[in-house]
């Protein structure tokens, strides 16, 4: 029976590898970033997401134990399990928010921050005079700052669009979103347009500068 608590062990490492953050990054990512792993098979996140891979595996194999050791004398293990994974999936990335706005509720500077990307998106038109970007950005301010610098940063292949910096003014101590156009007067020589998730930027506060790409 000992042995058999080890399938809630494998539940919760399965859990851990798939829990994503109020920022949608990977708890697994991180494991496997920092043990010096990708956890991707190919460049720029492409290929098999090995940490999800291992996540699925750890989790239906920790249920299946379970439900086996324990269904004889608690018919609703498999249910139970399930509900428990579900919660757990949903209930995390509130915790961490929370925890994230208690702990830098004080704070300022460019550390009070963090960006958003997989929620911030450009839309871009190139000519070849000039270029205009009407960006959205999504910031956590868990910190006491009201004023930041921002400017997007273009992915690869246009990163030589430079913009300029704009300041704006957010609500501290909460998750914000605010939009604004940007402008660049370089000759570019050519022109285009199109619209750009998983936009990065470049914030500055009280002369702090910090780049998200």
């Amino acid at each position: 029976m000992k042995k058999d608590r080890l399938s809630f062990v494998v539940i919760i490492l399965g859990l851990v590898m798939l829990a994503r953050d109020h920022l949608k990054r990977s708890l697994g990512d991180g494991i496997f970033n920092a043990l010096g792993i990708s956890p991707w098979t190919g460049e720029n996140e492409t290929g098999f997401h090995l940490s999800v891979i291992l996540g699925l595996a750890l989790l239906i194999t920790g249920v299946v134990w379970a439900t086996k050791s324990y269904r004889s004398w608690y018919p609703q293990v498999l249910s139970r399990i399930i509900m428990v994974c579900i919660a757990f999936i949903f209930i995390f990335p509130v915790a961490t928010e929370k925890l994230m706005f208690l702990q830098k509720h004080n704070s300022s500077g460019a550390a009070s921050f963090d960006y958003v990307k997989s929620d911030s998106r450009c839309h871009v038109q190139v000519k070849e005079h000039g270029a205009i970007a009407n960006c959205s950005f999504t910031f956590y301010n868990y910190g006491k700052e009201e004023k930041i610098t921002i400017k997007p940063i273009l992915s690869k292949g246009y990163e030589d669009i430079d913009f300029k910096a704009k300041d704006l003014t957010l609500q501290p101590h909460a998750k914000v979103e605010v939009n604004a156009n940007f402008y660049s007067n370089q000759n570019y020589g050519t022109w285009f347009t199109g619209n750009y998730q998983d936009i990065g930027a470049e914030i500055e506060v009280n002369g702090t500068k910090k780049k998200y790409e």
